[in-house]
């Protein structure tokens, strides 16, 4: 029998990860900042940069070298 999903079922791990690249996708080329991205997200600040770093070597995220902010 199939349940339904919620935050405490699956991999949650990648739930969050997901979530992060939603609240990128949402912010579009502006970009947003790590203290803002982690709020959006529901994660501590040192999470998100977690997350962020993945998403960046694997080509999903972008941070800009002149500005603090991720795309």
């Amino acid at each position: 029998m199939n349940k339904p999903e919620s935050e405490t079922s699956g991999p949650v791990v990648l739930r969050r990860g997901l979530r992060v690249l939603g609240v990128l996708r949402q912010a579009g080329a502006v970009g947003m900042h790590v203290v803002d991205i982690a709020r959006a997200a529901g994660m501590q600040r040192s999470t998100a940069y977690r997350y962020l770093d993945v998403l960046v070597e694997e080509g999903y995220a972008l941070r800009e070298s002149e500005a603090p902010r991720w795309a």
